[in-house]
């Protein structure tokens, strides 16, 4: 590999290292928004889950949940994706949603938030373009 491969490989781990930590970040001003405005409670069920083929055989689902806001039942899809299936229609979820607007929630459940991936892996791209930038510099030294 020639150094301006070498350059180029290491500004484009940077560039998606900064990305992914953006969006970790914007990720985490959500859930924690979420979590200021979605006080009210209420058990909900999964009513369908969509299959979208994003390329090949790869897949994201869509879950649509139902649940009670106190006037009226709501349906909402999920706004996220998931890359496994894993909601299955007639799951029991627990719900917190915005009272002023029901379409406004988010699923209680233990997994580890979006954000904490979205850094982990822009660290990760971070700390090879430093170690790229390393091998480009001693590369072009000697």
């Amino acid at each position: 590999m020639d150094l301006l491969t070498g350059i180029v490989l290491m500004v484009a781990f940077f560039v998606a290292a900064i990305v992914l930590i953006y969006l970790a970040v914007r990720s985490k001003r959500e859930l924690e928004r979420k979590r200021v405005d979605c006080t009210e409670a209420a058990s909900g069920t999964v009513e369908k889950v969509r299959r979208i083929s994003v390329s090949g055989e790869s897949c994201n689902y869509y879950p649509t949940f139902a649940f009670f806001d106190g006037n009226h039942i709501v349906q909402e899809e999920s706004k996220i994706g998931y890359a496994r299936d894993i909601w299955k229609k007639g799951d029991k979820v627990q719900i917190k949603f915005n009272a002023n607007d029901p379409s406004d929630f988010f699923i209680v459940h233990e997994s580890i938030p979006t954000w904490v991936w979205l850094i982990s892996i822009g660290i990760g791209f971070a700390v090879i373009s430093v170690f790229g930038a390393v091998i480009c510099y001693f590369a072009a030294k000697y």
